[in-house]
């Protein structure tokens, strides 16, 4: 795909464009775009990026240890693509900082979908984070421009209470190349795990039917890779903070011997679906979700 170049001082740099089609079954019950599709469209960008720069990490691409993903705007199915724009915040030896920008391509007026970054490394044949070679380097050099690269790790703490557990069940469908779960199939994970326990968390309180709430940040950091098998790993969650408009849940996947494999802090907003824009719950919904919060 064509990259746009632009100057910066006396350095010519490059934001990489991806087009990626829509399909019917990236959609969510809302009809917007699931948040868990824009992972995927992240990492086809990505791949696209390495490629047009002449970076060949293999077919299992590099190993993402972090993502960080803000919803600025719902996404409805259309015929026409949408573009992912993504460049370099940071770049050496030991990982590189992604940035992107999901919009509709329009030349005036443009929308922004989403704003994400990500952490990589390069990535050995077994899965295993490398260092990038110079050549390497050198390769994606046109592609940094000044930013800020993605966060360090969120530190994020959650008890193994049954009552917030969710029986995670790795299929192979979740797989990448290297037979782990991708950076993708995280994503899904805490989806999968943040609906029940938020069924959980509402199910005391009145008129949950007519809310609607849709994520507004997610940010996970992959500690660990997590490989199949036939019993089901802990995923664990917790409410830990109310605002006026929006809640944070804090979730963890957990091995067996308490060992934390990666961790989400998910923002979640109240959203109109007549105004397409966050709003504030009923009276008394606050006090109500306060009294839920935990510590760790």
């Amino acid at each position: 795909m064509s990259g746009v170049i632009f100057a910066s001082g006396s350095i010519r740099q490059v934001r990489h464009s991806f087009s990626c089609p829509l399909r019917w079954a990236d959609l969510d019950l809302l009809g917007h775009v699931n948040n868990v599709r824009y992972a995927d469209y992240l990492r086809e960008a990505r791949a696209d990026l390495l490629r047009a720069a002449g970076v060949d990490l293999g077919l299992a691409g590099p190993r993402v240890v972090r993502q960080e993903l803000t919803f600025r705007a719902p996404l409805l199915f259309g015929a026409e693509p949408i573009v992912v724009d993504c460049w370099l915040t940071g770049l050496s030896a030991a990982g590189a900082s992604i940035a992107y920008d999901v919009h509709d391509g329009a030349a005036d007026g443009r929308r922004t979908y989403l704003l994400a970054r990500s952490a990589v490394t390069a990535r050995a044949a077994d899965g295993t984070a490398r260092p990038f070679t110079a050549q390497e380097q050198v390769a994606l050099a046109s592609y940094v421009e000044e930013g800020e690269p993605a966060g360090a790790t969120s530190g994020v703490s959650v008890r193994s209470a049954p009552e917030r557990g969710y029986p995670l069940v790795v299929r192979s469908s979740d797989l990448d190349v290297t037979g782990h779960a991708s950076e993708v199939a995280f994503v899904e994970f805490f989806q999968e795990a943040r609906i029940g326990f938020f069924n959980y968390l509402l199910h005391e309180l009145p008129d949950t039917a007519r809310l609607r709430w849709v994520v507004a940040q997610t940010d996970i950091d992959l500690l660990a890779p997590i490989a199949p098998r036939p019993s089901a790993y802990g995923c664990f969650s917790r409410l830990a903070k109310v605002g006026n408009k929006s809640l944070v849940i804090e979730s963890v996947i957990r091995d067996d011997d308490g060992t934390d494999l990666a961790t989400a802090r998910v923002v979640l907003v109240v959203f109109d679906p007549a105004t397409q824009r966050a709003t504030e719950p009923p009276p008394g919904y606050r006090t109500l979700l306060e009294g839920m919060v935990t510590d760790g």
